[in-house]
């Protein structure tokens, strides 16, 4: 495996200094934006410690988090090595809170700053490197549930949080992000779900409070309960709705940073987006089966191929066969047989059309060929048919 090229290539797209590390914790290799000096991970291997620590108890990637905004994603693959990658950041460090972090951790470079770049962002990036190394798929949900109590990490400043909700302090959301989120999640919209929930976007969602964790508390509450009503009335069912709700609202119990409520918002969103659009392409699928159906009964008398029907409905022709048979158990193929079938068994008992012009009439190759098929159908010929069923219409008009 090219340690080289994986490290290089996690900088380059999240720009979090990358390391690689032995089992004895020495480097083997690094990207950073500090070539000639030494960043945190660096000067304090305190945090790698941590790392390793959490690693070895939950087996899977690990979000670390430091003072409520810092973070650090670390992994191990399958020679050993380990993978560390930051410090990151969802918002900008002032000064004085960049002095602070350069101190605790020794850090001695003189324009130093940490780059921000937000926590989703880089834990979609770890999970898929990850599973292409380990063959391990870990969704954001999964990997945020195992980290869920990612601030008691000894020998981090951890900061607890107790909710305290007062009338005065709460202001409405402004109606424009009510609006988009409400049509997002009502039409399934997955476009929506890049959007990113950092802090320049809540920035734009108006204040709801003074103090910033208490402000992430209000809004991730209020975009899950917009979101659960938006779902609602784009036609989820509203149990499948609240029960989406709760298992993210009980998750804000477990939050103590700014970061953790904006990872939880923004997998509320994505998971009422994504439910929303698997239910809106099981509608469509379904009014195609319908109008699928509905052609095949106007048509059945006429030479039908489910190409001419795809075409006629602009789909695919492979996609209709394949959700058709997905929702009635048959193929279109057979459909318009069993269709076929049933006009020839109206035509037998009521009218005196020869079986022959039946045959022809409902487009069958031959009428051996249409004798087979409603020999199978019916368990008779339809001479047989015509002779059993005509003589009981017979004596019932009598």
């Amino acid at each position: 495996m090219d340690i080289t090229f994986i490290v290089n290539r996690i900088f380059a797209d999240c720009g979090l200094s990358t390391y690689a590390w032995n089992e004895k914790n020495e480097m083997h290799f690094k990207a950073t934006a500090w070539t000639e000096s030494l960043d945190s991970l660096e000067s304090d291997k305190t945090i790698l410690k941590e790392l390793r620590e959490r690693w070895s108890k939950q087996n899977m990637p690990v979000i670390l988090m430091e003072d409520a905004q810092v973070y650090y994603i670390a992994f191990e693959d399958k020679t050993s090595i380990f993978y560390t990658i930051g410090p990151g950041t969802n918002d900008y460090l002032n000064v004085l809170q960049t002095g602070a972090y350069k101190s605790r951790h020794g850090v001695q470079i003189h324009h130093y700053f940490i780059n921000k770049v937000n926590v989703l962002k880089t834990i979609n990036l770890i999970s898929l490197i990850y599973y292409l190394m380990t063959g391990v798929r870990y969704t954001e949900l999964e990997l945020m549930q195992n980290n869920q109590q990612m601030q008691e990490v000894s020998g981090l400043d951890a900061q607890s949080y107790q909710m305290n909700l007062t009338k005065q302090e709460f202001i409405r959301n402004p109606y424009a992000f009510e609006r988009d989120l409400l049509h997002a999640i009502a039409t399934g919209d997955l476009g929506y779900m890049d959007r990113p929930f950092d802090n320049d976007y809540m920035d734009g969602m108006g204040k709801m409070a003074r103090e910033n964790l208490k402000q992430m508390e209000y809004l991730t509450v209020s975009t899950i309960a917009i979101a659960t009503r938006a779902a609602i009335n784009g036609g989820m069912p509203p149990r499948e709705a609240y029960n989406l709700s709760d298992l993210y609202l009980q998750k804000t119990e477990l939050c103590t940073s700014v970061t953790e409520y904006q990872m939880i918002m923004g997998l509320a969103v994505r998971a009422f987006i994504q439910k929303m659009n698997k239910l809106l392409a099981a509608q469509r699928n379904a009014d195609y089966i319908e109008r699928c159906k509905e052609y095949i009964v106007q048509n059945y008398h006429h030479p039908i191929k489910v190409e001419d029907i795809a075409r006629k409905l602009g789909m695919n022709r492979t996609y209709l066969s394949r959700k058709f048979s997905e929702q009635t158990g048959i193929t279109i193929k057979d459909y318009i047989i069993k269709k076929r079938m049933e006009a020839a068994s109206n035509l037998l008992k009521y009218s005196e059309d020869r079986i022959a012009d039946i045959s022809a009439y409902l487009c069958f190759n031959s009428q051996s060929h249409f004798g087979e098929l409603f020999r199978r159908e019916y368990k008779m010929t339809p001479i047989e048919y015509r002779r059993k069923y005509k003589t009981i219409e017979f004596i019932s008009k009598s």
